[in-house]
């Protein structure tokens, strides 16, 4: 994770080739071990500010979840994706 730039959206085993989704925001938790959960807003696709230093600090037991994950398609609609959640092994 530490070496991803940011997050993307995959339409997988979709009917139509070649659809994407561009991520317009997300807000992310951190949840360090035995620490309070952190929060932040991130603009855009790339971990940008306090998200990036969530992610270059991540340890053995920490949690993080990417939630209200925004995207838009070929459309222009603006659509809420699912969470996901990781826990760090």
């Amino acid at each position: 994770m530490q070496t991803a730039p940011g997050i993307t959206a995959a339409l997988k085993d979709f009917y139509f080739q070649g659809v994407q989704l561009n991520v317009t925001s997300f807000e992310v938790v951190y949840i360090p071990k035995r620490q309070d959960a952190k929060i932040e807003t991130n603009s855009g696709a790339r971990f940008t500010g306090k998200v990036a230093d969530f992610i270059s600090n991540i340890k053995p037991g920490d949690q993080i979840i990417f939630r209200k994950i925004r995207a838009v398609g070929p459309d222009k609609q603006p659509r809420t994706l699912n969470s996901i959640p990781f826990q760090i092994k």
